[in-house]
């Protein structure tokens, strides 16, 4: 039902309405359905309307730990959903959520210490395998992320931004180091306009290079957590 309901703008609200009352219901296993109604929504240029249903299929104790990034800290699996973690199957790289260990190589003794591993498989990569969708109104924000590598070699600098969906302009970005390092955090100011930017995406990418055999990528970047905060707030 839902997949043909999506096809058409004049029935992709009544599809929008139907997932709510399913989800209002206690109907469980939602997120194939909400997921499809979002990513129309989404191409409609309907962005609040995506972002609410998607806030509305949080449930309570995740609504009070999100912020402006979804899972910022990786703790739980990807819904699916745009506006959570998209983890794209790409060649010459291996991602998975893995707990945290420390330096005698124990699994950290708090269950929920997890991090995102970008493991490289030594071969050349154009990367664009991490994303997120933001809704951010106007205003200045603050973007961060911590992060640890382990021999980590990259013919270019691995990035991660925030850009404007539709004019596909960067706000900020911030340049992860290659080598091998313990927990560093990096971050930047950045501006949402008042017009044109009313969805952004939060991406990891590296610059164009040829697809040689000399571009190899290899080695592991370890994501602990990319959190963004309202810096208006602050100065109140």
């Amino acid at each position: 039902m839902i997949t043909s309901l999506v096809k058409e703008q004049q029935t992709l609200g009544l599809a929008t309405r139907l997932v709510t009352a399913w989800q209002q219901e206690g109907i469980d296993g939602l997120w194939p359905a909400t997921n499809q109604v979002t990513r129309h929504l989404v191409s409609a240029k309907r962005y609040a309307e995506a972002y609410i249903l998607f806030r509305s299929m949080i449930d309570v104790q995740k609504a009070g730990e999100t912020g402006y990034v979804f899972n910022a800290d990786f703790k739980s699996q990807p819904t699916g959903n745009p506006f959570d973690w998209q983890f794209k199957n790409q060649a010459g790289v291996l991602m998975r959520i893995v707990r945290l260990v420390n330096e005698t190589g124990d699994a950290s003794p708090d269950k929920d210490d997890r991090a995102l591993q970008i493991k490289f498989l030594d071969n050349p990569v154009q990367f664009d395998a991490l994303s997120q969708l933001m809704r951010l109104i106007p205003g200045d924000y603050n973007l961060a992320a911590t992060y640890q590598t382990t021999e980590l070699r990259a013919p270019k600098p691995l990035f991660l931004a925030v850009e404007c969906i539709e004019s596909k302009i960067k706000l900020t970005v911030l340049p992860f180091e290659s080598g091998t390092s313990k927990l560093n955090t990096v971050s930047n100011d950045f501006r949402i306009p008042a017009q044109g930017c009313a969805l952004q995406r939060i991406h990891m990418f590296n610059e164009f290079l040829a697809r040689s055999w000399s571009n190899r990528y290899n080695g592991r970047l370890t994501l602990d957590r990319i959190f963004v905060r309202r810096l208006d707030q602050d100065r109140l």
